[in-house]
């Protein structure tokens, strides 16, 4: 055999070892959810653990490739009129709901199942934020279907990037014979037409989802998907208990940065430790969440750090990179580029915060009517447990340079609480984007978005900003829309309501064993493309 010919057959044994053969065993991929799982419903979707179990069990019209382009999932085509405020798509004709005790016979999927859908989410759930961008007929979203296959959205307003939103999960459509059948108790019994249908829920102890065999997607080949027989996930709440049963095989994956998964698992350069190259793969990616510190000068007007320059001046102290190396272990980027993470970045956004500068803050601090940072009144930082070691190094560093300033943590949900309900002078908080365009971060400094009714949680008002925020809305042309992102940005920072820490990463880990492991930058999870080595 020439050399040619045995490159050629090299490369043709290495992509056919890649694919899919089917085996007798069954595969099950097993993973931990640490957080726990509260609702299966997709219209409360709204942390990475929810979404990531309805993800398997519900489809969107559309969702994202590799790219952060969007492709057609229960819609295969679509488009959209000249004043983007009417979007039409068409379903796919071979698309069922799971087999359910609520359909009297095999289920195919409607036009009305949409409109159904989208309505259920203007009532419940966590919905409104999309909704409110279609037309309302009384109590009723604009929503016609002429026929089975086609529905038209109207919209209350143009908005170009409205289909992003429609590959978010919370829109998953659900048939309404399931949500009649079992009412509040749906959140528990999910009936949707995904890769994967609901098989078991033992409270604090697993979740277990089975293969669709009617499920309507197929891979490049032609192979029915999913591959998997099912899926698997506990519920085990301690991190080191988690990275042990991953460590002696109970697990196929492990995700995040927990404490005991660094620490064991990553070396001081960010990457797996050697001692475990042979056994496991380690996952990462830029992902589209930002870590960052919040400031509320309305919950003590008289703090003042009410003043922009107090909070430019603590913002130009810290050294970000020293935080991701040391305390992330180079998992992360340090957020030199401001709020909005470089991936929804046509071009690299300027910031007055690309490095740490203490002459210019203490000039700030002057400006702010103090010679030295200790004559600052004393304020205190909010965090939660799994956050403290971090905002650790944010206050130890601020105290170096003689502010008066204390760390107190909280549980989750208090802080989470005591955010919406604008208590908290400064806290920790992240975003993590609902949709892959710069309007889902931007929308957090828009005054409409004032919590707790929105992400608004700094309360920053700003009328200009607001102007740009509606007109990029509108805006058809990618590199218009852009800029005027990149002037509202300018506007953010000159007032500084948050200082962004990092832009975190997705970060998994897995058996060798696991096949097909993709990750995105939304970090969403998905298992119908993967299989599992005997």
């Amino acid at each position: 055999m020439n050399r040619v010919g045995a490159i050629v057959f090299f490369l043709l044994v290495f992509i056919f070892s890649c694919q899919y053969k089917p085996t007798h065993q069954k595969q099950i991929f097993r993973y931990n959810e640490l957080a726990g799982i509260t609702s299966l419903d997709p219209a409360f979707a709204s942390n990475l653990s929810n979404i990531w179990a309805s993800q398997q069990i519900f489809n969107t019209l559309f969702q994202l490739d590799d790219h952060l382009q969007i492709q057609p999932m229960l819609a295969h085509s679509w488009q959209m009129n000249d004043s983007n405020t009417r979007f039409v798509c068409t379903l796919r004709q071979d698309v069922f709901f799971h087999p359910n005790p609520c359909f009297k016979e095999a289920r195919k999927l409607i036009a009305n199942d949409v409109a159904f859908s989208f309505n259920r989410l203007l009532h419940t759930g966590n919905g409104s934020w999309i909704t409110d961008y279609i037309k309302k007929n009384d109590d009723t979203l604009h929503i016609l279907c002429p026929d089975d296959s086609t529905v038209v959205f109207t919209l209350q307003r143009s908005f170009v990037p409205f289909i992003q939103l429609l590959a978010v999960p919370i829109t998953g459509i659900v048939p309404h014979e399931a949500v009649a059948f079992y009412g509040k108790d749906f959140a528990r019994n999910p009936v949707g037409t995904g890769p994967f249908l609901f098989k078991r829920w033992v409270d604090n102890e697993k979740l277990v989802l089975s293969k669709n065999p009617h499920y309507f997607e197929r891979d490049s080949l032609g192979t029915a998907l999913p591959y998997l027989d099912g899926i698997a996930i506990s519920f085990v709440k301690d991190p080191q208990t988690a990275l042990l049963g991953f460590l002696t095989g109970a697990f196929d994956m492990l995700s995040g940065m927990e404490k005991p998964y660094r620490e064991t698992l990553i070396n001081d350069q960010g990457q797996l430790k050697s001692k475990y190259a042979h056994d496991f793969r380690f996952h990462r990616m830029p992902f589209l969440n930002v870590e960052y510190i919040g400031f509320h000068p309305d919950a003590n007007p008289q703090h003042p750090l009410r003043h922009p320059s107090l909070r430019k001046a603590l913002h130009l102290l810290l050294d970000k990179q020293m935080i991701t190396r040391y305390v992330r272990r180079d998992v992360g980027i340090p957020a030199l580029q401001g709020f909005v993470p470089p991936a929804l970045q046509s071009q690299p956004w300027q910031s007055d915060y690309e490095q740490t500068n203490r002459s210019a803050a203490l000039q700030l601090l002057h400006d702010a009517g103090f010679s030295h940072p200790s004559e600052v009144p004393s304020f205190t930082l909010f965090c939660d447990p799994l956050y403290a070691d971090i905002y650790t190094q944010v206050v130890n560093q601020w105290k170096r340079e003689g502010f008066v300033v204390n760390l107190e943590v909280l549980d989750r949900p208090t802080l989470k609480s005591q955010i919406a309900k604008g208590r908290l002078l400064c806290f920790r908080a992240s975003w993590i984007a609902d949709f892959a365009d710069a309007n889902s971060y931007l929308s957090l400094f828009y005054s409409p978005n004032f919590s707790p009714n929105g992400p608004n949680y700094t309360h920053f008002s700003n009328t200009q900003a607001d102007l740009l925020f509606e007109s990029s809305m509108a805006e058809p042309h990618d590199s218009i829309r852009n800029l005027m992102y990149q002037m509202m940005h300018a506007l953010i920072e000159d007032e500084s309501p948050v200082i962004p820490l990092y832009y975190d990463e997705v970060v998994r880990f897995t058996h060798r064993r696991v096949i097909g492991m993709k990750i995105n930058v939304m970090n969403h999870l998905l298992l119908k493309q993967i299989h599992i080595q005997p």
